[in-house]
């Protein structure tokens, strides 16, 4: 079955299981967390998983999987950060891991 991302719609290789997710999200919350401190770090991940699920029901989506895009995934944390350093932060995050729209197998 093919899977679109929650946020920009894009057609997926591979979704997230909730492990996964759960994974990176502590990972993003680490580097959040040297700016913030750990709560404000948790609760944006919080914030973030929120807004996942509240998409998935919105589009219909059921089961563990979670159809989002590593793009979408830090846009999201961006867009729920109150903090410009965690903003700054993130979004270097995210130039890192832009490979400018090519196929990554």
């Amino acid at each position: 079955m093919v899977a679109f991302c929650l946020g920009c719609d894009w057609v997926l290789n591979v979704d997230f299981d909730r492990k996964k997710l759960a994974d990176l999200c502590i990972e993003i919350a680490k580097e959040v967390s040297e700016v913030v401190g750990v709560k404000e770090a948790q609760q944006l991940v919080v914030d973030v998983l929120r807004n996942i699920n509240s998409k998935k029901k919105i589009k219909g989506i059921g089961g563990k999987k979670i159809p989002i895009c590593r793009y979408c995934l830090l846009d999201f944390f961006i867009l729920h950060s109150k903090n410009e350093k965690v903003k700054e932060k993130l979004i270097e995050i995210r130039r890192i891991y832009d490979f400018g729209g090519a196929i990554i197998c």
